[in-house]
């Protein structure tokens, strides 16, 4: 018998991964390959197949790619296996090889996984809105990996973001004035990997809308009196009023900034 450790320093003791000197039968050797690195949402290829047995006895393959504890090696069951990783982050991964005898090895790899910014799918939106319509947009957006994705819009392509990030991928907004806008969104996810859409949106010049016009029902001939129109535009733009008294198909006054004239009539009538 021999100690076969005598006069070994701590170093080389330390560079033993298998040590077994069984005549008959050696343990196996695993290997588990890598460093790997990959991109999350992608399936990454791993090999077992340098992992070997000292008497070639066909070997058991057994992987753990969730590092969920020592005997939970139930991801795999083959040499090669295919693994998608749901998240970026760097992750072991561990082979367990057996041979015919029961005789186990366990080696570990390095698994890299990339983040990945999401994309977008669609953006679905009415291209053309009158001014001080509600313009309703919805974001449809995929991430590769398990990241909470988060929506920004910039709704003049001014540069700057003019919501926070939200969770909602539907928004909605009032253009008060016309005009063509360069729109954009932009989606990231809780790593910080974010990309960004345009969409044009067509704002046109809405007609004001008169809501009433208020005169007094009758007055006598040559009395003085006051018309008050009530109008309002859709998009703020300042008004401007022309007024035919007589409903003759002439305006008397017009490009008027007053929207309260007074008016007479020098003679009796029904008018218009």
């Amino acid at each position: 018998v021999v100690d076969v450790l005598f006069a070994m320093s701590d170093d080389r003791r330390r560079r033993v991964i298998n040590f077994d000197i069984d005549p008959a039968n050696a343990s196996p050797v695993a290997n588990a390959g890598g460093p790997y690195s990959i991109d999350e949402g992608l399936p990454l290829e791993l090999s077992g197949v340098f992992s070997y047995d000292a008497e070639s006895a066909q070997l058991q393959y057994e992987w753990d790619l969730e590092d969920d504890g020592n005997d939970a090696f139930d991801d795999a069951d083959v040499a090669n296996a295919r693994y998608v990783f749901a998240d970026n982050g760097v992750y072991q991964a561990r082979l367990r090889v057996t041979d015919e005898s029961g005789k186990t090895d366990i080696d570990t790899a390095r698994v890299q996984v990339r983040n990945v910014a999401p994309r977008i799918d669609e953006i679905d939106w009415i291209r053309i809105i009158p001014e001080g319509d509600i313009l309703s947009v919805e974001v449809r957006a995929t991430d590769p990996g398990a990241d909470v994705v988060t929506y920004q819009f910039d709704w003049d392509g001014d540069g700057q973001f003019d919501t926070d990030p939200q969770l909602q991928n539907r928004a909605d907004y009032v253009y008060t004035d016309d005009g063509v806008y360069r729109a954009r969104v932009r989606v990231e996810d809780d790593d910080g990997g974010h990309i960004e859409g345009e969409f044009e949106v067509v704002v046109e010049n809405a007609a004001p809308v008169i809501s009433q016009v208020v005169a007094p029902p009758s007055v006598a001939e040559g009395v003085v009196f006051e018309v008050v129109t009530i109008a309002a535009d859709p998009g703020g733009d300042e008004l401007r009023y022309a007024y035919d008294f007589e409903g003759d198909g002439e305006f008397e006054v017009e490009n008027s900034v007053l929207a309260r004239v007074d008016v007479h009539y020098a003679d009796d009538g029904l008018y218009t």
